[in-house]
């Protein structure tokens, strides 16, 4: 996600479109607020910054010495929220109720809807408060659930990130869960602290044991040649590669998932507020399987932006209707 922090890709992006528009951009540089205009038209862009509270990862609109190495990216108004994206089980009834499909979910001592699954938080936020995977004879192993946690199905697949604006599907990130192949001769600790070239580096399991236990492995486990062993399911992970381009992958999704993104937008949009929808920016989290299916798992109402957005909010905004950008625009980075 190198990409998504680097202001320059933001600006660029940004720029592409106020040049195909005919337009003018200013940069605050003390507060990092962006200011697009065309003719009389002006919109101001605030910035938003990521920085570690006490608590966790946190956002913020300030430009501080903590702040200004977390650029993620600006956005036309300050923070937006609404129901169906602050509490994942209302989002899951919500899609339920148009005929979306989710993971199944619920509560002990409701009956299991899957043989394994993971214990999530109804209003958890950056990965954080996130147990499992569990298979169904792990129950041992099972932390004691607190009122706001449930029991969600564990799906395998590509974990997804589609960024919406308004409607429409602008961007999307789709990644392999991290993993190590086995070699018949080393345990999958030695190989995790292997190094494979200048820019890898050696990894702890410490966070796997349960990703590991629930695979019926441990950290000194030697699989076979060319058993792959996941390490972990989450979005962001200690193990992703160093990426610095855009792993933006809509348009190389099927025709049939991308009209099924279109419909799945419309819905989401809609079950936004009224006085809260018009141009905004959300995400979807989800499990992309190997039939090509999207299981949803949660709508975020304050997410980093994705470079790819701008073309789209700048559109709406002003007025405009896809504004021809120059070859290869959609690639902000290199």
């Amino acid at each position: 996600m190198i990409h998504m922090f680097d202001l320059n890709a933001h600006l660029t992006a940004v720029r592409r479109w106020v040049k195909a528009a005919g337009g003018t951009l200013a940069l605050d540089v003390n507060t990092y607020r962006a200011t697009v205009s065309i003719g009389s038209k002006s919109t101001t862009l605030i910035p938003k910054f990521s920085f570690r509270a006490s608590h966790g990862l946190a956002y913020t609109n300030s430009l501080t010495e903590e702040t200004a190495m977390g650029f993620v990216g600006w956005l036309p108004y300050t923070v937006k929220r609404w129901p169906i994206s602050s509490d994942k089980v209302v989002f899951k009834r919500y899609c339920e109720d148009q005929g979306l499909r989710v993971t199944p979910s619920w509560r002990p001592p409701e009956m299991p809807q899957s043989k394994n699954f993971i214990v999530k938080r109804r209003n958890g936020s950056f990965g954080q408060n996130l147990f499992g995977p569990f298979r169904h004879d792990q129950t041992e192993a099972v932390p004691t659930l607190l009122d706001t946690d449930y029991c969600e199905a564990f799906v395998l697949g590509k974990t997804c990130k589609i960024w919406f604006w308004n409607d429409r599907p602008v961007a999307m990130e789709a990644l392999e869960f991290p993993c190590l192949i086995g070699d018949g001769h080393r345990s999958l600790n030695a190989l995790a602290k292997e190094r494979r070239g200048n820019y890898d580096k050696s990894h702890s399991l410490e966070q796997s044991e349960a990703m590991l236990a629930w695979q019926g492995v441990s950290q000194e486990t030697i699989v076979p040649e060319g058993t792959r062993v996941y390490l972990d399911f989450r979005f962001v992970t200690p193990f992703d590669p160093l990426v610095w381009g855009d792993r933006d992958s809509l348009a190389k999704q099927s025709e049939a998932l991308q009209e099924h993104l279109r419909n799945i937008g419309r819905v989401l949009w809609f079950g936004i507020p009224e006085d809260t929808r018009h141009n905004t920016v959300f995400t979807l989290d989800a499990i992309l399987d190997e039939e090509d299916r999207l299981w949803l798992l949660e709508m975020n109402s304050n997410p980093m932006v994705h470079q790819n957005t701008y073309g789209a909010m700048l559109d709406s905004i002003f007025e405009r209707r896809n504004t021809p950008l120059s070859p290869g625009s959609r690639s902000t980075t290199t």
